[in-house]
């Protein structure tokens, strides 16, 4: 196990930590201080100011996995994707409260997995076993008033009405196991402060000043500050209708703006979409430096064109749960640039092993321009009316391919529930969505306290 696995940011990080449990317990003492002429209450009528609260979810399953064979991916051997993994996942939740003012959430989290890969042409086999202690949120909230409120720490901070992506949150990416049972985000190490104003309008202002010390989501790129305000308004008698605005700056201090809006009808049927607009594109794109030879890079007209990213989506809400989402990413590759970054990875490029390392974590929240996102959740299903059915599909309209899944959530008791999860991709050999894996089939169960 690594040490740097368990480090804490730079530190940096603790003079704003510092500053700010100055300012938070400054005023709590002005405001805590007994009033003179109130007699002190007898001991038995005074109450701890401290409260807590904990959880426990303990996650194993077995995973078995076909393996696509595609240009990119010969026999295995550039991927090295596991045919088959056991994988088991602790997660704690502990939340300390004092005086209703101060929280403190502490979720650690230990994953250790199991896996083998295997190598057809060869008949090799790898076997390979990893565990890891992690931190996946840690921050404290300080409510100043009625109307204010202060938060520091490591936050999995998130919003957006859309399933499938949030583009006006810059903080986080899309991923492509995000609904895994396994999945659970990284929190960001953010300062966010909250303004409530007339009970149904919030500004907030988010400052990302440290890396939470996870891979960069842009290849060769080094963590860079972030700053943003998000403001968003809610229908005084109907919440689920609202809107919302953001503004601030991202990598190579390029501005953005972006917004967010769901309208509600009728207690079943939601309108909403989710957008943003970005100053240039600094993802990597393959260009022909000699004939026949690719390398890739930054495109200087990108660069210099405004990008948009958005998700637009309908939404039906009555015995299940419909969304049919559709994707805008005009950052992405086009049918020229997809053909020429499989030429690009091919073993004849000179620069086929830098390529390859750009081509995992280019830069773009998808890698194409145009998809489609359908999801249905079913609840309430078995004889006891506790399991619930999940379907989504995902399809690229370049190059056709697709991928499925399905699953199934069911509680044994009140303490145990099993999970059983299919997918499938869809497609011609080496589409978007068929150059790692054919198939899947999961198997797993979850403990809670």
């Amino acid at each position: 196990m690594h040490r740097a696995c368990l480090k804490w940011p730079r530190l940096r990080f603790f003079k704003y930590l510092v500053i700010f449990l100055v300012f938070c317990f400054s005023h709590t003492i002005s405001v805590g201080a007994p009033k003179k002429g109130f007699p002190k209450k007898p001991p038995s009528e005074m109450r701890s100011p401290w409260s807590s609260r904990w959880a426990l979810e303990w996650i194993n399953g077995l995973l078995l996995r076909e393996v696509a064979e595609s240009d990119v991916n010969p026999d295995n051997q550039v991927f090295s994707t596991p045919r088959g993994l056991a994988r088991t996942d602790i997660r704690g939740d502990l939340k300390l409260n004092y005086k209703n003012d101060f929280r403190f959430v502490l979720r650690p989290r230990f994953l250790g997995t199991s896996s083998e890969v295997y190598y057809q042409t060869s008949d090799k086999k790898i076997n390979k076993s990893e565990g890891k202690w992690d931190v996946n949120e840690a921050f404290l909230d300080y409510d100043a008033s009625s109307f204010l409120a202060f938060t520091m720490g490591l936050q999995n901070f998130q919003w957006g009405p859309a399933e499938s992506l949030s583009p006006s949150n810059i903080l986080f990416h899309f991923e492509n196991d995000q609904k895994s049972v396994f999945y659970r985000a990284k929190g960001k190490v953010l300062v966010r402060s909250n303004l409530t104003l007339f009970g149904n309008h919030s500004l907030i202002l988010i400052h990302e000043p440290e890396s939470n010390r996870e891979p960069y989501w842009i290849a060769n790129q080094n963590f860079e500050k972030k700053t943003l305000i998000k403001w968003e308004s809610r229908r005084k008698n109907d919440s689920n209708t609202y809107f919302g605005l953001t503004y601030g700056i991202e990598e190579r201090n390029r501005n953005f703006w972006g917004g967010y809006f769901n309208f509600f009808y009728k207690d079943a049927y939601s309108f909403y979409a989710d957008f943003k607009q970005s100053d240039g594109s600094i993802a990597y794109y393959p260009k022909e430096i000699i004939p026949g030879q690719f390398s890739l890079q930054e495109n200087p007209l990108k660069r210099k064109e405004a990008q948009h990213l958005a998700v637009i989506g309908f939404r039906v809400e009555s015995r299940g749960d419909l969304r049919v989402e559709y994707l805008m990413n005009t950052a992405g590759y086009d049918q020229n640039e997809i053909e020429n970054l499989g030429k690009s990875l091919g073993p004849t490029q000179v620069f086929y092993l830098n390529n390859l390392s750009l081509a995992l974590r280019p830069g773009l929240e998808l890698y194409t321009q145009n998809y489609l996102y359908l999801s249905y959740r079913l609840p309430d299903l078995g004889s006891q009316k506790q399991a619930t059915l999940f379907l989504r599909y995902l399809k690229s309209f370049l190059d056709n391919s697709g991928t499925f899944e399905l699953n199934w959530e069911s509680p044994l008791n009140n303490f145990f529930n099993y999970y059983v999860e299919l997918s499938a991709t869809d497609g011609k050999r080496n589409s978007e969505f068929r150059l790692s894996e054919n198939a899947t089939f999961f198997i797993g169960a979850k403990f809670s306290l």
